[in-house]
Parts: C-alpha cells; structure tokens; sequence
C-alpha cells in the first residue's frame, strides 16, 4: 500500500509505513488490542525520520528506525472532537498531561496543548488512505470519535480496529495528521492507554519494536519477554484486552523508561 501523492502518503496500522503512514489499534479475538500493526518503512523514509534526531541523541542500535517523519513545530495544538463524552476528553486529556510532564522536564515546555472542538463533516468523513490536504495543518490536529462500525469499515478499517493515526508529510516533515478513535470497540478503561500511545506516533515515535523479526535497526517484536523494555513501553504495538470475565487488560498511563528515552532523540521545532 505504498503510494506517493506529493506529500509522501504513509499509512499505519497501529504500526503500518505506506507513504501515508497510518497508525492503528485492533482489537483481536485473543483479546490483545494492535496498537498500530506496522510494515517497515522504506530506506529513505527512516533515513529521513533518523536525520532529524537531535544531535548527541543516544538510541539503541536496535531502534534507530523506530522514529517517524518529525513534527516541524515546537509545540502541537490537540483538537479533541466535542462528540466524545466529557469522561472520555478527561481520559485523553490525561495521555495529553502525561506527555507534557515529560516534554516539560525535558525541553521546558509542553509539546501540546489541548482544546475541544466541533469536527468539521470533512475531517469526520476522510479518506484516511489520502494526503489530499483539509484534515490538519503541521501545528494542529484533530482526535476524532467515531461509533459506527459501518461506517469505519467504509474508511477501511476491518471492525477490532480501536484507534489509528494517519499522517502525511512532504517528505522531510509532517504537513497533517489526524487521530481516528472508534470507541464503540474501544475499552473505557483503556482510552487512556490508547491516547498515550497514538499521541506518541503523532509527535514522532514509531513502536518499540517491529512486526514479526524486524531488522538489525528496528528489532522485530517476535519473542521478545514480558520483562523486556520495549514490551513494558507505551509505544509497544499490542495492548492486551480483557476477553473473558475475570481478565485484566493492559492499563499503560505512564511513560516508560524506553518511551522517554527515545522521545528525547525527537525535534520538536528545535534546532538539532
């Protein structure tokens, strides 16, 4: 699903590179939620998104492509759909908090600013396979509700996907972006979680690791324990879900030491 429609098209499902990258969340039947299920982005994507780490930024070697085009911006203003409920903007607005605690400490400034706004009949209805401009700009975009399971399977996404970011860039940076959240499939209790996570790939931060065995840069998820870093961090690409009674899903609400580490490479409207 690679295409190029003049500002680089990248699609992620949860983690999919396509030249409109778009990042998704699918809830399986097993009862873990994808946070982006990703195909590995093309060489002179990475090579892009890895030239704009701050310099003297130090990153595993196993996850220097695991960072996507930058945000050209100091700080990113956060449009949350006035149709989500007021418990829901609360637990967005918490994933929102969370990252500027971070990006506080660490750059003396917060990296987004959050406000409710009425989502415009485009915005809602996009076609997130498209870089045909209207949905964002590079310093703003929207979180948008959706509910209707026939109409996200009409933009394309089958029905146990929770949540996707679509970005598009004009191949150095990110010129919109918008994040989709379907909560009719979406847990309560994990809406936060999600947001964190769908935050992290709007500010820059691919998943902790790759689909299946990855690559010597971006190393595969495959086999990799509960105990390992890139599994504890919020940018790991499965959530579990409670399936059964008596379950207790993945609640991830605070930045991991792999999240912050690598978050700290990201330029954020700097100079590098």
């Amino acid at each position: 699903m690679k295409r190029d429609l003049g500002g680089n098209l990248k699609q992620y499902w949860g983690q999919h590179w396509i030249n409109a990258l778009l990042l998704a969340l699918a809830v399986s039947a097993g009862g873990s939620a994808i946070l982006s299920g990703c195909q590995a982005p093309d060489a002179s994507a990475v090579d892009a998104a890895s030239s704009a780490l701050k310099t003297g930024c130090q990153v595993n070697a196993d996850q220097k492509a695991s960072f996507l085009k930058p945000v050209g911006v100091p700080t990113l203003k956060v449009r949350v759909d006035d149709q989500f409920t007021d418990a829901q903007i609360l637990a967005i607005k918490k994933a929102v908090d969370e990252w500027n605690i971070f990006s506080t400490r660490v750059a003396g400034r917060p990296y987004l600013e959050v406000t409710k706004n009425t989502v415009p009949d485009a915005v809602r209805s996009m076609d997130p396979h498209e870089c045909s401009g209207g949905f964002g700009t590079p310093d703003a975009f929207y979180v948008v509700r959706q509910q209707s399971n026939s109409k996200w399977q009409t933009m394309g996404f089958s029905s146990n996907i929770s949540a996707a970011t679509v970005r598009c860039d004009d191949g150095s940076s990110v010129t919109e972006q918008v994040i989709l959240v379907n909560t009719s499939v979406t847990d309560a209790v994990q809406l936060t979680s999600v947001a964190l996570h769908e935050l992290g790939h709007a500010l820059g931060l691919d998943h902790s690791c790759a689909d299946s065995f990855g690559k010597t840069d971006f190393k595969g998820c495959a086999g990799i324990p509960t105990t390992h870093a890139y599994r504890k961090a919020v940018m790991f690409p499965t959530l579990k879900k409670a399936h059964f009674d008596g379950d207790i899903p993945d609640i991830k609400e605070t930045l991991q030491e792999n999240d912050t580490a690598r978050a700290t490479c990201i330029s954020m409207g700097d100079s590098q």
